[in-house]
Order: C-alpha cells, then sequence, then structure tokens
C-alpha cells in the first residue's frame, strides 16, 4: 500500500473523540483523525476523506447533515458512546450506525468492513509485503528466531534480516513484538 486512508472522527467531547481515535489506529493503512464538528478545517477538505465518524449526540447528527453535504463522496458513520441514546431516525445518506464502548472493537471492524467494500481500505494482501516477507513475519509470530527462520525457509541468516528489516518498514514499526501485533490487527496473519 502507497498511501493511508483519512478517516474522520468528529466529536465535541475530547475523551470520546481520543478513545475512537485510539481503537482505530491500530487498523493497518488507516488514518483517524479526531477533530471538534466545528474545527474541520480547508487541511480536511483539500485531502480525499474516505469515512467520517460522527459522535451520537443531537449535535453530531445535526453535524452529519453538513458534513453528507460538505464532503458527498465520503461515508459518514454515526456512533453512539454508552451514554448516548438515539431518539430519531439516522439523517439520509448515512451509511450506518455504531454502538462504542473502549472495550469492544466492534466500530473499528465495522468501518474496516465498509471500507473494504467500498474499495476505499486496500485489502490485506495489497499491504506491500511480497509473498516470502508475508512467509517471515508468519515465523516471527511463532516466536522464531532469525537463525530459526533462515533453517525453516532454507534462506541466509542475512536474507532474513534483510526480509525482516523491510517488514518493519512497511508496517512502519520498530520491533519484532509491534510487527507481530500490527500483523495480526490488520489481519495480515490468521
Amino acid at each position: 500500500m502507497t498511501g493511508t486512508t483519512t478517516v474522520l472522527i468528529c466529536e465535541d467531547r475530547p475523551a470520546i473523540r481520543t478513545g475512537v481515535t485510539q481503537a482505530l489506529r491500530p487498523v493497518f493503512g488507516l488514518r483517524p483523525t479526531g477533530v471538534g464538528t466545528t474545527e474541520l478545517s480547508d487541511r480536511y477538505r483539500a485531502e480525499p476523506v474516505a469515512a467520517i465518524l460522527v459522535g451520537g449526540t443531537q449535535q453530531g447528527r445535526a453535524a452529519a447533515v453538513l458534513l453528507l453535504a460538505e464532503f458527498p463522496a465520503s461515508s459518514v458513520l454515526i456512533y453512539a458512546a454508552a451514554d448516548d441514546v438515539l431518539t430519531d431516525a439516522l439523517p439520509p445518506g448515512v451509511r450506518g450506525y455504531f454502538r462504542w464502548t473502549p472495550a469492544e472493537p466492534a466500530l473499528a471492524a465495522a468501518l474496516v468492513a465498509l471500507l473494504l467494500a467500498d474499495g476505499r481500505l486496500p485489502d490485506r494482501r495489497e499491504a506491500g509485503l511480497t509473498a516470502r516477507e508475508l512467509e517471515v513475519l508468519r515465523a516471527v509470530c511463532r516466536g522464531r528466531s532469525n537463525v530459526e527462520i533462515s533453517r525453516e525457509l532454507f534462506l541466509a541468516e542475512e536474507t532474513v534480516k534483510a526480509h525482516v528489516r523491510q517488514i518493519f518498514r512497511k508496517l512502519g514499526v520498530r520491533h519484532r513484538a509491534h510487527a507481530v501485533a500490527r500483523g495480526f490487527r490488520s489481519g495480515l496473519i490468521d
């Protein structure tokens, strides 16, 4: 993958905005950006925004109507925090409604499913890793050392090290544990 998919989280409650943004950060290829509903600057209008998540408050639903008009190519979704109560129907054009709590990853999963279906998020096979790099990442996930991987895959140890460095670079990580976590969270490893 060469770029990232921008998702705006429009939420006026800072703690919830931060929580939703943090919940989406581990998704490979996704760049969640939290903003208040009144903070949308020209910077966001100038770049393609794949999806906009809006808080389920009355103000959030009103903002969703404005955002649909301002970002017609974006998918607008409404999420509700635990204390939000949806009292009326979703505004026309809103793609979906999700319940969000810090302990539930359902929002991230639903968003990824929607963006994959719309072709706005690359499939896990498009993460930029070669078939050999995926083999090496799978071995790293099984806890194998570079020496063990070189024996298992019939490669020189220096070649394994080069693959590991490439994996780190492509996944944007600095160490093996982070690569393993990113591999599982992004769906690269089953």
